[in-house]
């Protein structure tokens, strides 16, 4: 039964067209996330040990996978230290807000100049220790270092991080990329940011339904 149904909803998903899934994957997982949540405790981490293993049979993890398994991660496990620990050893909060902002501008087509540009003020503003133009490497272990070490920053200093990577993106920014930002608020402790609303049409029944884009978070702006 399982098989005709997962067969059944590809070809649904199939007919939506790529664009219109990747908008759909964050409110899906959400769902799947409350749904699974009762069960008990040892059930929720052999999902997720099962879900790690198939993200990492090709021996690769890409961003994608690595946002919305985070995103399950967050929802299903209690949001304590040793839940999201990473190599914070090799990293500072100042190397981490230049990975992030010269990922984000990878993903939205922006010059790496102006990713370290922003990146310079924030890390003044912020009063993080300088450090020189290295960070991680781009890859999804430099991702969870970065990540890690920006959990220790004072609890009001990530919401002004926060708004500045939003603001960071373009109206036009890809999906993979705020969703990137909503499971970041949610590792670090921080507001997620919102988004307006963007009406997509589905070609099957012509209903409509709303996808984020980009925005300032409003906790954020009262900061």
């Amino acid at each position: 039964a399982a098989m005709n149904r997962q067969a059944e909803l590809a070809m649904r998903l199939r007919r939506l067209g790529v664009q219109t899934v990747e908008g759909l994957r964050w409110p899906l997982l959400e769902l799947c996330a409350a749904t699974i949540k009762p069960l008990a405790r040892p059930w929720q981490e052999d999902l997720l040990r099962m879900l790690r293993g198939q993200i990492e049979i090709d021996q690769r993890v890409t961003l994608a996978e690595w946002i919305y398994y985070m995103l399950l991660r967050a929802r299903l496990l209690p949001p304590d230290p040793q839940a999201w620990r990473g190599e914070e050893s090799e990293v500072n909060a100042a190397e981490s807000v230049r990975w992030i902002m010269a990922m984000l501008a990878r993903c939205v087509g922006e010059p790496d100049l102006r990713a370290q540009r922003v990146s310079n003020e924030l890390i003044q503003r912020l009063d993080l220790s300088r450090t020189g133009q290295s960070y991680p490497p781009l890859d999804v272990g430099g991702l969870q270092a970065a990540v890690a070490s920006l959990r220790h920053l004072p609890m009001l200093q990530r919401p002004l991080l926060m708004k500045r990577f939003v603001k960071f993106l373009p109206p036009e920014a890809p999906i993979e990329a705020r969703d990137f930002l909503r499971v970041l608020a949610l590792i670090i402790d921080c507001p997620i940011p919102e988004f307006r609303p963007v009406v997509l049409v589905s070609p099957d029944t012509q209903s409509m339904f709303v996808e984020p884009t980009a925005t300032v978070p409003a906790t954020a702006t009262a900061s």
